[in-house]
């Protein structure tokens, strides 16, 4: 099963939007490759959020998660391509892997400040600001 929670409008030029989208696109593909082995049922989260120029988006799952550090786990084309298309919007990627799951976060921050931090790590915290609510209330379940 697949979601998408609605947010406010997108504010980006159409390449922008393209972007996004080949986004999804390639974060839910790999979901269902990868977190859903065999006949193994599960759920998939896109969540994106804005505020002004900064944004959010987020892919999650409840699959059966990520090797316990990212570092065991390999970099595929996938993962390449969803960072050099964040990297031409302006944004950061994120993984954070858990039992159950995976979430992937694209942030994007604008030039200002964000309570004292500079753009470079405010992205982590402006995603998880933003989607904390979002994603307790609409969690992947715990399991198949």
């Amino acid at each position: 099963m697949a979601s998408l929670t609605r947010g406010p409008a997108v504010k980006l030029a159409p390449a922008g939007l393209l972007n996004l989208g080949l986004i999804v696109t390639e974060l839910v593909i790999n979901a269902l490759k990868h977190a859903f082995p065999g006949e193994r049922s599960g759920k998939i989260l896109v969540d994106y959020h804005a505020q002004g120029a900064d944004w959010a988006l987020l892919v999650s799952d409840n699959g059966v998660g990520t090797p316990e550090t990212l570092a065991d786990a390999r970099a595929g084309l996938g993962t390449s391509i969803v960072e050099a298309l964040a990297n031409q919007l302006g944004a950061t990627v994120e993984t954070e892997g858990g039992y159950p799951g995976t979430t992937v976060s694209i942030t994007h921050v604008g030039s200002r400040k964000i309570k004292g931090r500079s753009r470079r790590g405010a992205g982590s915290a402006l995603a998880a600001s933003w989607s904390k609510a979002a994603m307790t209330s609409a969690s992947p379940p715990d399991g198949p």
